[in-house]
């Protein structure tokens, strides 16, 4: 018997696509006033969700999807319209799902009430619009497609081909029927007698906690008797009370989705492997496969490949070790052809193990639709949301770590970059504002960009607000540029929202992004036009697992400067080192940079100070730069990142460690943290 927790895992897998699915489509029907198409596809969904959470027993979640899909059938009749107030509440049934999904995985049971939404459901579902009223007189009746697997729907097509006919079977019991899940299995045994059975509503629902609480049966059976002979034999079985058997077409079966259980998962792999294609013999075009991987076992084989990356470095360094020893010695030679060749087996394993963790962007993307539209109600704003790039792909820990920054990113555009449809048509601009989110590759690096067409910034109040704060003197802000002051956002605890709102403006500001997006190596900058509208654009590395790094000296000591933050490499005589304010800076095209010790961060002697040329490595942040003065530069390599643990705990300016091909540690600094430490370290003099 399969264990329960591995059954709950897939449960709440197939819940999280069958939500996402939902969300989309509501927020399709709203915009484009609800297809045929789409209101099927989240009627399946619905249904999906109805059966699998049935069977795994919970009766919350089941209750509430079973009301979404009788609403949606009559919207599906042409009953109901779709409107923004029937998309709000199908938005407040997924909310209330995505709850209850949460309770499930935590605690293994629900506890969110749903009776509240149940019946508002209920009650718009009893409301009748006239049309149904003259087509229920006029005796017609809107039935609801089967839903099928592809092997039943295969099966349906087939007795349909050898000839036979096709029925919608209903029953419904006596009310004075007796142990009604007997019942049901003793009628659809004597189903199978008279016909063959397709597709049953007993077998959909046989795990439900409570069978007997459902007084009608469906089946769809295929039979060359006529509809009229197999009703009346129907109708004289054992606590029958009504029998309608009805003729169906192809055109009321439809495809079902839904992801096959462990059983069916393991038939399919032994019929592929024994090369049988079904009864029909008949050989199907192979399809692309896909097997589901606990992210446990990835993040277990990035481990693997990354130790192996450190040994490659090893070998090639015991390799040169033995060279300089032994010189052309054909044992050294032989070695260099395993170490030559180990290279490349690991370089393409690492390479595939990476393609494995990188996922489609767009699931983050999937996110942002649903959160503008709810933001641009709340504020009366319109707003048309672009996604670009969706297909680009991004290593699945950089895609959950970058979420948070990108949805405060757009709720700022939305809330106060983008303004009301009022104030935008005063200003020469279209009622509708647009929010244009875009992902593309470039060079080794993602870049995201998220623009608006709003209001921008507007960078003398952003100053009179830094000045009134006290973060900068009044005298300084006239020398400020505008990209200068533009940068002044990323400045904890300064906003310009002109009120405090559950949607910005509450002290957590764009700080709190620059820094979310520096933990993973990346980097923001942002640009702006007063009454036009802001970009930011957001770099970010491939993955986190494996980087390239620079590799300095520091007195004896080897660091790692992750290379996404490294600008230029330069050599400067100690003459060059000026002064500016009491802080050593370094001029370079006509850019003013300060220079920081790394010694002096780390409490190292300086060994550097009798040198001609001074080795400084050029480090960037958003638009600012720092030159880092070291002792010596040993090239760039790849590095596997290593955490320091719960026991070393964060340090400023480190953000985790590797070992080296020689097996030394090395650790590796993070320029956000590293320019804070300068900034204590500003007033040293520069010999």
């Amino acid at each position: 018997m399969a264990n329960m927790t591995e059954y709950k895992s897939l449960f709440l897998e197939e819940v999280e696509e069958q939500l996402q699915v939902m969300e989309e489509e509501i927020l399709l029907l709203e915009q484009e006033g609800g297809s045929a198409e789409g209101v099927q596809r989240l009627f399946r969904a619905a249904h999906t969700l109805k059966g699998s959470s049935a069977a795994m027993g919970y009766g919350r979640m089941k209750q509430l999807t079973h009301a979404m899909e009788s609403l949606l059938d009559q919207v599906r009749s042409g009953e109901f319209s779709v409107t923004s107030e029937l998309a709000t509440l199908f938005f407040r049934c997924v909310d209330r799902m995505k709850l209850l999904q949460a309770e499930i995985a935590a605690d293994g049971d629900e506890s969110s009430e749903i009776d509240d939404l149940a019946a508002e459901l209920n009650k718009l579902g009893n409301s009748r619009m006239p049309e149904n009223v003259k087509q229920a007189e006029a005796g017609q009746q809107v039935r609801s497609p089967f839903l099928l697997e592809d092997d039943k729907l295969d099966s349906a097509r087939k007795q349909a081909a050898a000839g036979m006919s096709l029925f919608r079977v209903e029953i419904r019991l006596s009310a004075d029927c007796l142990m009604k899940s007997v019942r049901w299995d003793v009628i659809d045994a004597q189903l199978r007698e008279a016909a063959t059975v397709v597709w049953s509503e007993i077998k959909e629902r046989e795990n439900q906690a409570s069978p007997d609480d459902e007084d009608k049966g469906c089946w769809l059976i295929a039979s060359v008797e006529r509809s009229e002979t197999l009703a009346e034999e129907i109708r004289s079985w054992f606590d029958i009370a009504s029998a309608e058997v009805t003729p169906c077409s192809l055109q009321e079966l439809e495809p079902r989705s839904i992801s096959p259980s462990v059983g069916e998962e393991d038939k399919a792999v032994r019929e592929k492997a024994s090369g049988s294609s079904g009864a029909s013999g008949v050989i199907e075009k192979t399809k692309a496969q896909t097997i589901r991987v606990n992210v446990e076992r990835l993040e277990h084989l990035m481990n693997l490949v990354g130790e192996l990356v450190i040994d490659q470095t090893r070998i090639r360094q015991v390799e040169g070790m033995l060279g300089q020893k032994f010189g052309s010695d054909e044992s050294v030679q032989e070695m260099g052809y395993i170490s030559d060749h180990l290279t490349r087996v690991i370089g393409e394993l690492q390479e595939s193990v990476m393609k494995v963790r990188m996922l489609p962007i767009e699931q983050l993307f999937n996110r942002f639709p649903r959160l503008v539209r709810d933001l641009a109600n709340t504020l009366g704003n319109e707003v048309e949301l672009v996604l670009e790039g969706k297909e680009t792909e991004l290593d699945r820990t950089l895609i959950e770590e970058i979420g948070d920054p990108l949805i405060h990113i757009i709720r700022n555009a939305v809330d106060h970059g983008i303004e009301t449809p009022e104030a935008r048509v005063r200003a020469g601009k279209p009622e509708k504002g647009t929010l244009r989110i875009v992902a593309s590759h470039e060079d080794n690096q993602v870049i995201i960009t998220v623009e608006d067409d709003g209001a921008g910034i507007d960078t003398e109040k952003l100053l009179a607000k830094a000045i009134d704060n006290q973060l900068i003197p009044a005298n300084e802000a006239q020398h400020y540029t505008e990209r200068e002051a533009i940068n002044l956002i990323f400045h904890p605890g300064l906003s310009t929202a002109p009120e405090v709102s559950d949607i910005s403006g509450r002290g957590v500001g764009m700080d709190i992004v620059r820094a979310g997006i520096e933990r993973i190596n990346g980097m923001i900058e942002v640009e702006a036009h007063k009454g036009r509208g802001t970009r930011f654009r957001i770099r970010l590395p491939l993955t986190l697992a494996i980087i390239t790094g620079l590799m300095v000296d520091l007195a004896g000591r080897i660091y790692i400067l992750p290379m996404s933050n490294v600008v230029e490499i330069i050599r400067m005589a100690p003459r060059e080192i000026r002064t500016a304010g009491g802080v050593p800076v370094v001029t370079l095209r006509d850019q003013v940079i300060p220079v920081v010790w790394l010694h002096d961060a780390f409490g190292y002697p300086r060994t550097s100070g009798t040198r001609k040329q001074i080795p400084m490595v050029i480090v960037g942040r958003a638009e600012k730069r720092m030159a880092l003065a070291v002792d010596e530069l040993h090239g760039y390599q790849e590095v596997v990142i290593k955490t320091l643990g719960a026991f070393v705990g964060k340090t400023e300016g480190i953000s985790g460690a590797t070992i080296l091909g020689n097996g030394q540690v090395a650790l590796i600094l993070e320029i956000g943290g590293i320019m804070k430490i300068a900034g204590g370290q500003s007033g040293r003099s520069a010999t």
